[in-house]
């Protein structure tokens, strides 16, 4: 039977350096006329990361694929790797082009034919790393220095480095918080992020998704929505978990997946973050914290004198709900007695004002009209300013008290 593909190498070979990452790559050739649907699986999912681990090769075209292998932190015991690749291949519809439709081509119900490739796994060594290993190996090693080798101790190498360790936020209520986290990419290849939290509807988190560019960092902002009421205990139980994986430079933000972050098929680095607050000082002693919290506070002594009184009174007033309706009480009845005051002052110069004019009056009418309408008009307006002098005055005589007769 004809091979869908052409694979080469037959075998993947990784230059292995401890705390180093080491990539090595399969051609994979359809010389076919249908379209080719690939997968590759491995033995060992924690310490590869394969881009892209399935995909289509069109006919007479090529696809080349990417195994990392994860940065060791130790040598190995042996210079023969146990570890495996698979690579299943089945001839595919011209339809399944995205990752479900692929995946359902592997589905064993589906009854298809499919193809295996199984590829191994062997490391070359530096020349320093390379004597020590084969010494180790077959055991013509010097003691000590055997047992050197198998008492060293090394920190897991980190895709990503995050900075702090918890996300710290200074508690206020009802006002939004913020508080962020930087990202440093430890490698030289492409790393795929994501954030989740486990309070959607409290956190949002800016670029909850992205990429970081080899030995780039990133800063990612964390805001909390406006809180009305402190936690129990001051403090908080959310919780943050990033996952990180290498992915291919070709990919962008737009085409980044749930299934990249799937444990099963690539490597998945993952960090937790949790949220603790500050809170403004507090008094140095319990008992005091306490007393201020559960006892009302006292209203503040009434300086000597009256001034003083009088101004803690006007404080207590403007303090107080009924203040408002009080001053514009106050006001209103001030402005109403100035305005009093004003008008009876200025009555005389009304009444003196009011004579002149008639005088004027009567001078500018006897040049209009004849002598009689002359006399009757000034008879007529000293008849009528009598009566109301009469009138005015009369009303005070009369209540002035008479002598017996």
């Amino acid at each position: 039977m004809e091979r869908h593909l052409n694979i080469e190498p037959q075998d993947l070979s990784f230059i292995y350096e401890v705390k180093k990452q080491s990539t090595s790559s399969i051609k994979l050739t359809n010389k076919t006329n249908q379209p080719v649907a690939f997968k590759v699986m491995t033995t060992k999912p924690k310490s590869y990361c394969v881009l892209p681990n399935m995909g289509v090769v069109l006919p007479g075209s090529s696809c080349d694929v990417l195994v990392t292998m994860i940065a060791p932190t130790a040598l190995p015991t042996d210079v023969k790797c146990p570890d495996k690749f698979l690579i299943k291949t089945v001839v595919a519809s011209s339809g399944a082009t995205t990752a479900d439709g692929i995946k359902k081509l592997f589905d064993k119900e589906t009854g298809s034919q499919f193809q295996d490739c199984k590829l191994g796994v062997f490391y070359t060594f530096p020349s320093q790393a390379s004597s020590t290993v084969i010494e180790r190996s077959f055991s013509t090693s010097v003691g000590s220095e055997t047992t050197h080798l198998n008492n060293i101790k090394m920190d897991i190498t980190k895709l990503v480095q995050i900075q702090p360790s918890d996300l710290k936020f200074d508690f206020q209520r009802g006002k939004e918080l913020s508080s962020f986290f930087k990202m440093t990419n430890m490698t030289e290849s492409h790393i795929f992020f994501k954030v989740k939290t486990t309070d959607q509807k409290k956190y949002s988190v800016q670029q909850n998704i992205g990429i970081l560019l080899p030995q780039s960092t990133c800063d990612v902002i964390v805001r909390m929505k406006a809180q009305e009421e402190i936690p129990q205990d001051r403090q908080s139980r959310d919780k943050f978990l990033i996952q990180c994986t290498a992915g291919s430079p070709a990919v962008t933000v737009k085409n980044i997946t749930s299934e990249m972050f799937n444990k099963e098929v690539h490597f998945v680095e993952e960090f937790k973050l949790g949220v603790v607050f500050d809170f403004p000082s507090q008094p140095h002693s319990s008992a005091s914290e306490s007393s201020e919290i559960h006892s009302s506070p006292e209203p503040a002594p009434l300086q000597e004198g009256r001034l003083n009184y009088i101004s803690q009174v006007i404080r207590e007033l403007v303090g107080s709900n009924r203040a408002l309706s009080v001053m514009k009480g106050i006001a209103a009845s001030l402005i109403g007695l100035i305005f009093w005051q004003l008008f009876m002052k200025m009555l005389p110069q009304i009444w003196s004002l009011s004579i002149v004019i008639g005088m004027l009056a009567v001078k500018m009418t006897q040049y209009l009209v004849s002598n009689s309408v002359e006399d009757w008009i000034v008879k007529s307006l000293a008849y009528l300013i009598m009566h109301f002098m009469a009138t005015v005055f009369g009303r005070r005589v009369n209540s002035s008290p008479t002598p017996a007769s």
